[in-house]
């Protein structure tokens, strides 16, 4: 039988008192003792106090340590061992060290396997479709980025190449160019544009694995291909740019080098930031305090779209169920441009937007306008766009 002695204050008589069983419950640590007061025959006596905010706390940084690590899976796997240890064995600061850091390498990393998909669907990786497929007249090219990693992509000719708009073609965060070859066709023939549809490093033929700067150093390289690019009409050279892409393209038009040198810009159901998106996909209160620093990709298109200067077009699709419509209506809001139109398609999901009516209408209209104003003001840099005469347009609910 074990015997235990406490009560070393001044003056107290200390009383060996038998116990027969050792014990927690609910965070609690009891000692059960024999006693004849009650029926049982015995009392469970509390060795230490009810667990307050800081245990609650604790527990509720367990839970979501455990559910970072098991979303990321392999990539933490000894770390998942190591905090499930110390938050079942242990309590206090020690655990709430261990519980944090773990937390936060699981969501560093979780960022990643939130975002970059590049071998969905399962061939992405080993097979890229050809534009010949659709009829589209191409080359096929090879790109050297800044940090020297290859990346692919297809230019897309029309026939009248040299005279023609072009657009740097920047796409989401899974799959290759290839599967972005249906809605380069619709964009092709109806708003007679040639395409530079590229391939981030980590996907499709593209050298290298994606980050963030991976990816914005990938669409500075591209750009810089159709600068360069003898036959390209440099004053008519606009950024696409569709979720993940929409990022990327905004923090290229934001860039000092080329913002004023834009002709223009067209979002499609885009971000503000990682951060924000993450608090709408992971359903736990506890991840709305986690510091930006916390996050290794951040994408911040909040903070850099007031130094777009370019006009630009944003397409929300409302039945988004992805990404909030509410985020494009923010990032329009917040567009330095003097020249915004901002579109919402009521049917239009994430990825078949372009598939609604007044779609192609729409950026039709909006290369016109700016083919226009190009012819007359001899060329986009500039930092103001008197387009109409007007600063803001709105096109709500376009079906």
């Amino acid at each position: 039988m074990a015997k235990a002695a406490d009560a070393r204050s001044s003056g107290a008589h200390i009383v060996d008192i038998p116990i027969t069983k050792l014990f927690s419950k609910q965070g609690v640590r009891y000692a059960r003792v024999p006693t004849e007061d009650c029926e049982q025959g015995f009392k469970d006596i509390p060795l230490t106090s009810a667990p307050g905010r800081r245990s609650g706390l604790l527990r509720l940084l367990g839970q979501l340590a455990c559910i970072g690590c098991f979303l990321v899976g392999r990539k933490c796997g000894p770390t998942l061992l190591v905090a499930l240890i110390v938050y079942i064995f242990f309590s206090g600061y020690l655990a709430l060290a261990v519980i944090l850091a773990t937390s936060m390498r699981a969501l560093y990393n979780l960022c990643d396997t939130l975002l970059y998909h590049p071998e969905q669907p399962e061939t992405s990786r080993s097979h890229v479709d050809l534009p010949l497929i659709y009829n589209l007249p191409f080359e096929d090219v090879t790109i050297k980025t800044s940090d020297n990693i290859r990346i692919h992509g297809f230019l897309i000719k029309q026939a009248d190449f040299e005279k023609a708009p072009t657009v740097l073609y920047l796409h989401g965060n899974a799959g290759n160019v290839g599967h972005r070859l249906p809605h380069a066709q619709e964009m092709y023939h109806t708003t007679k544009v040639n395409l530079l549809l590229l391939e981030y490093r980590g996907y499709g033929r593209s050298e290298g694995h994606p980050s963030e700067n991976g990816l914005y150093k990938d669409a500075q390289a591209g750009i810089e291909f159709l600068f360069n690019h003898p036959a390209v009409n440099k004053k008519l050279i606009l950024v696409f740019g569709r979720s993940l892409g929409g990022a990327v393209a905004i923090n290229l038009a934001s860039h000092q080098r080329y913002a004023s040198r834009l002709a223009g810009l067209i979002l499609e159901n885009t971000f503000t930031s990682i951060p924000s998106l993450t608090k709408v996909i992971i359903p736990y209160k506890a991840i709305r305090y986690v510091p930006r620093l916390f996050y290794k990709n951040v994408f911040a298109s909040e903070d850099r779209v007031s130094r777009v200067q370019c006009p630009v077009l944003f397409i929300s699709g409302l039945a988004d169920t992805l990404i909030p419509p509410s985020m494009m209506k923010t990032l329009y809001n917040k567009c330095g441009s003097n020249f915004k139109l901002l579109a919402t398609f009521e049917s239009g999901n994430h990825n078949q937007t372009w598939q609604c009516k007044g779609y192609l209408k729409i950026c039709i209209d909006f290369l016109e306008t700016i083919k226009k104003e190009v012819d007359e003001e001899n060329g986009p840099e500039r930092t103001v766009w008197p387009i109409n005469k007007q600063n803001i347009h709105v096109i709500a609910d376009v079906i």
